[in-house]
């Protein structure tokens, strides 16, 4: 679970990227927390870079007993803060 400080900094988006599920090793398609729909273990990823699989040997590392991984994303972070990303309620 992603735990955060300060509400009104957030904003709530229906941005398909936040509906989709990606693989392990898939290709980030922005920077934010990604969180896997079987464990709920969360990671860090950056645009353009492979998201974590059970053989990535970054740290942290996904859990062995984890029953299949899928990611899904929880958080963007919003590089261009002048580029809003989602404008819809």
């Amino acid at each position: 679970m992603a735990f955060l400080t300060f509400g009104p900094g957030l904003k709530l988006s229906r941005a398909p990227q936040f509906e989709a599920r990606y693989r392990p090793g898939q290709f980030a398609p922005v920077t934010g927390i990604y969180q896997c729909t079987a464990c709920g273990f969360e990671i860090v990823c950056l645009a353009t870079k492979h998201l974590q699989s059970r053989e990535d040997k970054r740290l942290p590392r996904h859990p062995r007993d984890c029953p299949g991984i899928s990611w899904r994303l929880l958080a963007q972070v919003n590089e261009r803060p002048w580029l809003l990303i989602d404008q819809r309620p």
